[in-house]
């Protein structure tokens, strides 16, 4: 597999077994080696049924591996697997692939992206917008937003005031309350959304839990 360098790449896993309640039962990481040798965990999260994702973004073009760990280690569909994956350049405009994601700058004094070039933080409040509005009108927004300079999109990830607790669809980010039970559509829905923030060179400023 070749993916291109700060670019998000997916590895899906499927369960040998299927578990009452997955989000709490199951504990699934991903250990990633670079092309110089560095390692970092990355941690999955469950998709649905019998499925789990580990999303990365790799910073150094070469070779990369990893290998996959289980809190269930009898469950050979999670635990134990290995691949690898080449990872080139980027070659395109978009600023956010071009130059890798934000840090502070080695006199920690301003933000930069990883490869060391400034980064101007102007960011934008969407609040529910990426929840309440259509594909289009999303896309629309973005591109609005990025012609007139802007490098930040702000926006909630669960129903908060103006959601009036739920999505268009009429459905929540959770149902109960104990246990609370994840509505992983609320959330492919948002998945989207927030990739197609990246797609136009912006940064998703998420506002996780708002109470």
């Amino acid at each position: 597999m070749e993916v291109r360098q700060y670019r998000v790449v997916e590895l899906t896993f499927e369960s040998e077994t299927d578990y009452a309640d997955p989000f709490r039962e199951v504990t699934l990481s991903v250990r990633v080696t670079s092309p110089s040798g560095g390692e970092r965990e990355v941690f999955a999260f469950w998709d649905g049924g019998r499925s789990w994702k580990v999303r990365l973004c790799p910073d150094e073009p070469g070779r990369w591996k990893w290998v996959s760990r289980s809190s269930r280690p009898e469950d050979t569909g999670l635990h134990g697997k290995t691949g690898t994956f080449q990872c080139v350049s980027y070659t395109g405009e978009n600023p956010l692939y071009r130059h890798g994601g934000l840090r502070l700058s080695e006199d920690r004094r301003y933000l930069c992206h990883a490869d060391g070039a400034p980064f101007f933080w102007l960011g934008d409040t969407a609040w529910n917008g990426a929840l309440r509005a259509r594909d289009e009108d999303w896309h629309t927004y973005l591109e609005t937003r990025r012609k007139q300079g802007f490098s930040v999109v702000q926006f909630v990830t669960t129903h908060w005031r103006g959601l009036l607790r739920t999505d268009p669809q009429g459905e929540r980010a959770w149902t109960g309350t104990e246990p609370v039970r994840l509505n992983l559509g609320f959330f492919a829905r948002l998945d989207a959304k927030v990739a197609a923030v990246n797609e136009h060179g912006l940064v998703a400023a998420l506002v996780l839990l708002w109470a």
